[in-house]
């Protein structure tokens, strides 16, 4: 269970910071095609790929784990999976009034 909510926590700190922190306001203020600038802003367009590239990296983490060898169908679920939760944690900050969302 910690792995999972470490896995949580990992895939969406990472789409936070990417998408929304001043740490990368440089980079999505740059002039990108719409479609770039649309993927930097992206709650879960950056979730999704944060969620495959955790996938492949830290394959003990995700909550697919023990599937090494079938990473060709558990990189993509895995990415639906983090997008949805980043979807959901966005959504439910803003509602509570979390700043900067």
């Amino acid at each position: 269970m910690s792995l999972l909510i470490a896995w949580c926590l990992l895939v969406y700190g990472v789409t936070l910071i990417v998408t929304g922190s001043k740490l990368f306001e440089p980079l999505r203020q740059l002039d990108w095609p719409p479609s770039v600038h649309h993927f930097l802003h992206c709650t879960m367009c950056v979730g999704f790929w944060v969620g495959c590239l955790a996938c492949l990296m830290l394959p003990y983490l995700g909550p697919l784990r023990g599937l090494e060898e079938q990473v060709l169908w558990r990189a993509p679920a895995e990415g639906l999976m983090s997008a949805a939760l980043c979807w959901v944690a966005h959504v439910t900050l803003a509602r509570l009034g979390a700043g900067g969302l």
